[in-house]
């Protein structure tokens, strides 16, 4: 097995919060780095004790937020690179050993993104736009910062590189976890929409289309470069009215026809029919808001989108 060069340091960031079931694959996965920094958001089960025999550094912290718990863990970490993972996922071998081997020699870039083999229902998804899944969680530290409210991503300052191998992501366990936790998704997506200011048009405005092909043309012309420009332009920011009721249809069709879900048999045609109910929820939290509201909240809304109530609800 690689090693790590001894003089080049490796903190691993966990966050977790009830995560007794899978947090020891996921730790265990982590031995080889020079630290593990978990932040708990206060526990009922053994996941503490799991992360304490593991020689993890442990910080209990209220939750306020995923990226702002992923802030806070990097924060306390020593190392020359920070490596962020999830409680549910766990670094294959062979994504260590290429670790080990690239950052022996690193001096240019600032981040990898690595991508993440996800399980549904324990079955790994090929197709469907659930594979590569490419996600930057590999960065030097105070190169990067942790933003948004759903979906979080780590911004680095500097060049990022593709890692070959994978995370492995035991993404959902049943139905009812997806249809759970694709509720939560839908609260925090609006959440992320109103403090993005969230505008509906009824075209799509060129000073956004101008903006886009700007960061395109003088950054990486890569397919993970349009998913950041995507992310950080458009997503949450500028949407179409009438495009509103059609999206669950277009979730649909791009992961089962155009991404090539059905190459997955049965798991491809219900993980992309759920996918579609889940983004009907998020869609039409933002048409009520938005529009049948008229961006005006409601008591009963902002009581939802208390994080600590959020986060204990989606890891119950």
């Amino acid at each position: 097995m690689t090693e790590l060069d001894s003089a080049l340091r490796v903190s691993a960031t966990v966050i977790a919060f009830n995560e007794e079931e899978d947090l020891e694959e996921c730790l265990r996965s982590l031995t080889w780095c020079h630290e593990i920094i978990l932040v708990d958001s206060g526990s009922q089960d053994r996941s503490r004790e799991i992360a304490a025999r593991y020689g993890a550094k442990i910080f209990v912290r209220s939750f306020e937020g995923f990226s702002n718990q992923k802030n806070f863990a990097a924060e306390q970490a020593s190392g020359d690179w920070i490596l962020s993972i999830d409680a549910d996922e766990a670094v294959s071998p062979e994504l260590r050993e290429e670790i080990c081997q690239r950052l022996a020699s690193e001096t240019r870039l600032a981040g990898f993104a690595i991508a993440r083999r996800n399980l549904w229902l324990g079955t790994p998804i090929r197709h469907g736009g659930w594979y590569p899944d490419l996600t930057l969680r590999l960065y030097r530290r105070g190169a990067g910062v942790w933003q948004g409210h759903s979906h979080e991503q780590v911004v680095v300052a500097g060049p990022t590189g593709i890692l070959s191998h994978n995370i492995i992501h035991k993404s959902l366990r049943d139905m009812h976890d997806h249809l759970r936790k694709g509720l939560l998704s839908s609260v925090l997506e609006l959440k992320e929409a109103k403090s993005r200011r969230l505008q509906l048009f009824w075209f799509f405005p060129l000073v956004v289309l101008r903006n886009c092909l700007r960061d395109f043309w003088a950054g990486q012309k890569t397919l993970f470069a349009l998913r950041l420009i995507y992310k950080n332009r458009v997503k949450n920011r500028v949407d179409l009215v009438w495009l509103i009721p059609l999206y669950p249809f277009l979730r649909f069709f791009y992961m089962y026809v155009f991404r090539l879900g059905l190459l997955d048999g049965r798991e491809g045609f219900w993980l992309a029919y759920t996918s579609a109910v889940v983004d009907a929820m998020k869609y039409l939290k933002i048409w009520e808001h938005f529009v049948r509201q008229r961006g005006k909240a409601t008591e009963r809304q902002a009581a939802l989108e208390d994080t600590t109530k959020l986060y204990r609800s989606a890891s119950q």
